[in-house]
């Protein structure tokens, strides 16, 4: 329906080239869908227990930076 639209938009109102009146719609280049595997809700719940381990990790490791960065930010002052 939106070239149907688009069609009618560019012939009333193009002021230079109008679309051919026999113009029809081609569906061949558009990309065919690609099937997408269905998850089940077991296999979510497993992707999400993975990623909280992984945010758990990333936020210890994120703290031990931060408090490496005070030891040396202190260490640095001392000297």
């Amino acid at each position: 329906e939106l070239f149907h639209v688009a069609y009618w938009f560019a012939r009333t109102y193009a002021r230079r080239r109008r679309p051919a009146p026999g113009l029809a719609f081609n569906a061949a280049p558009l990309p065919r869908p690609v099937a997408t595997r269905q998850q089940t809700a077991e296999q979510l719940r497993t992707l999400e227990e993975g990623l909280q381990e992984r945010d758990e990790k990333l936020t210890t490791l994120l703290k031990d930076k931060d408090a490496l960065n005070e030891d040396l930010k202190r260490l640095r002052a001392e000297v």
